[in-house]
């Protein structure tokens, strides 16, 4: 699947939707061409003047704290209106293929680039609808069932808007999660997921290699599985400092999956959600053993260096002492 790009190149082919895939969409909707010729009337009413309409909704969506930090902006804010003014004389023109889809798809890549949530959109959608219906009882209300089907018009063209907006925020979430999920698999260092409790709910790769057991050996279980037995009343004391501090560092012991304990730099990292509530943590391992025997060897080659330059001092003061003698009687002759 190919990423989005950030010009939206090729969005619709991007996210899998062709004119083949909207005629179903619409098909399942029974939005045929009839609805469209209704919106189409709609549109000569209410083309141009969703000023009043786009000026309401900016205000309304200043009340929230969310928004209100996005259009805070007034240079924005000018940029957006007329585009959203055009956004909602284009739900009614009739013309509902590729081209329409692709900017529909556009708005709910924006959401999810700006970190909208799609109750934004929806919402939106909420707020034109209580705007709208009452121009339409206006205009049709001596036609009852013109009246009721351009309703259900609107409606099934908004739900095939929201689908499309909420499929391209969705894809692009996806994406990001599978990059991410490439990333984690990837990494060089071994890395779990846990609970708060300290129970396995992912791991990557590499703790496969590391420890031995499979992933799918490893979900549900406590960390405690991957310490020797020696090892865990101490863990049990560290991760209690780690529910309350939130992060820890350091070396301890694992055990594999074949019994064999090996010496593992760890580090540990909270996850929390928007209350600033722990909901999982993330592990981090690396083997060390081949670090710390090269530390070994680097101390006995330190330690035998050591005792050579003692043997070599020993030595230097012995001749020293020795050539002290015959170095006196040469002396003694010269001066002779």
């Amino acid at each position: 699947m190919r990423k989005i790009t950030g010009d939206h190149a090729d969005l619709a082919a991007t996210i899998g939707i062709s004119e083949q895939e909207l005629e179903q969409r619409k098909a399942f909707l029974q939005f045929g061409p009839d609805a469209a010729d209704l919106l189409q009337q709609v549109h000569g009413l209410l083309k141009g003047r969703h000023g009043p309409f786009v000026d309401a909704f900016y205000a309304h969506l200043n009340a929230f704290e969310e928004t209100h930090a996005i259009l805070a902006d007034p240079a924005l804010l000018q940029r957006l209106k007329p585009k959203q003014e055009a956004y909602f004389d284009s739900l009614t023109a009739g013309d509902y293929g590729l081209a329409y889809a692709t900017e529909r798809l556009k708005i709910g890549l924006v959401h999810q680039q700006i970190g909208l949530k799609p109750q934004w959109y929806i919402g939106g959608y909420g707020q034109y609808l209580s705007w709208l219906l009452p121009k339409i009882r206006q205009t049709l209300g001596n036609d009852p069932e013109t009246g009721t089907n351009t309703l259900l018009a609107i409606i099934k063209i908004i739900l095939f808007d929201i689908e499309l907006a909420v499929n391209a925020y969705f894809h692009a979430d996806h994406e990001m999660l599978r990059l991410l999920a490439q990333a984690f698999n990837s990494n060089i260092e071994g890395l779990l997921i846990t609970d708060p409790r300290g129970h396995i709910l992912h791991t990557n790769r590499k703790v496969t290699t590391i420890v031995g057991y499979p992933q799918e050996e490893l979900v549900g279980q406590p960390l405690l599985l991957l310490l020797p037995p020696p090892e865990r009343s101490k863990f049990k004391t560290i991760w209690s400092e780690i529910r309350a501090s939130g992060d820890w560092l350091g070396e301890l012991l694992l055990q594999g999956r074949d019994g064999h304990a090996f010496p593992a730099w760890v580090n540990v990292s909270s996850v929390k959600d928007d209350c600033g509530v722990t909901t999982h943590f993330v592990v981090g391992c690396s083997d060390v053993t081949v670090y710390r025997n090269a530390q070994e060897e680097l101390r006995r080659r330190t330690r035998e260096l050591s005792r050579s330059n003692q043997e070599l001092e020993q030595f230097a003061y012995v001749a020293s002492h020795d050539l002290q003698e015959p170095l006196r009687m040469v002396t003694s002759f010269t001066q002779l």
